[in-house]
């Protein structure tokens, strides 16, 4: 005889079979006149699970894992329990979420990447544009060594003198005069340092200050030095005249005319490097 013990005997699907069967072993027989059906009181014809379920209201685990495996079927919620169709409370799955919400955080997402990198590139432009105003180093030279100075270094140094300013435009204007000799010309003034007129003594800056308004005032205005022409008797003087050149000294004195000027501030003058300065002027009446 074999030691493995007798398999255990399965109960049947439904607890009428499992009546019956309790019955059988039992030695009993069923009870005549209730046509082998058990009383609707203590068993009935459904099955295991559906029994457990009716009575208990929980699935067996088997069960409960069929439920769990199937695609969910939203169903009303006031349908009866155990209804074909219907599922429990307990296993009723939340709705998945909604295209529409899932869209919009998706916009939100990319419309705020999008405001990131716009000010990334305008405070990056901003972080790595050269400053303006910087000052040239030069990395080269020793702490000892001064940087050569630039252009706009050497437009503010001190400007040159009155006298050297004077003697730069005397140097212009004997250029210019070298076609004016023999020619009549119109002569605005005639000053030197030191000389005594119109009630003060002249200095190089009043000379300066005189010959830059006539040079505005009337234009073709230059100026000569007197010794540099035999029409004049002294050669220190720095003259203002006007490059027209006339045959004649009543068109140079109708030019004084024509600007309201007296005999004192004009007159009509001969270039000539060679000569006397005698005959070689000519004043406007009283």
């Amino acid at each position: 005889m074999s030691d493995v013990p007798p398999r255990p005997r399965i109960r049947p699907a439904t607890s009428d079979d499992w009546h019956r069967d309790r019955t059988e072993r039992s030695g009993h027989d069923v009870p005549q006149g209730r046509d082998s059906a058990p009383s609707g009181a203590e068993f009935d014809d459904s099955t295991y699970y559906e029994y457990m379920q009716r009575h208990t209201g929980d699935f067996p685990v088997s069960r409960t894992r069929t439920a769990l495996a199937a695609p969910y079927t939203p169903q009303s919620d006031t349908g009866p329990a155990g209804a074909p169709g219907s599922v429990p409370p307990e296993l009723a799955h939340s709705a998945p979420p909604s295209k529409k919400r899932t869209g919009l955080k998706v916009v939100t997402v990319i419309v705020s990447i999008v405001i990131v990198l716009a000010l990334l590139a305008f405070f990056g432009v901003r972080w790595l544009a050269p400053s303006t105003g910087t000052i040239p180093v030069d990395v080269n030279g020793s702490e000892g060594q001064t940087a050569s100075p630039s252009p706009s270094e050497v437009l503010i140094q001190p400007s040159a003198s009155p006298a050297e300013q004077l003697a730069g435009y005397a140097d212009d204007g004997a250029k210019k005069a070298t076609d004016l000799e023999g020619s009549w010309v119109t002569q605005l003034s005639a000053k030197k340092s030191g000389m005594q007129a119109d009630g003060k003594s002249w200095s190089a800056q009043d000379i300066l200050n005189e010959y830059e308004a006539n040079r505005v005032k009337y234009p073709g205005a230059i100026l000569i030095r007197s010794g540099d022409w035999g029409s004049y008797k002294d050669g220190g003087y720095l003259v203002t005249v006007i490059d027209t050149p006339y045959r004649t000294p009543d068109q140079a004195l109708d030019q004084c005319r024509s600007w309201g000027l007296d005999r004192d501030h004009c007159l009509a003058k001969r270039l000539v490097k060679d000569g006397s300065h005698e005959n070689n002027s000519a004043y406007l009446d009283g």
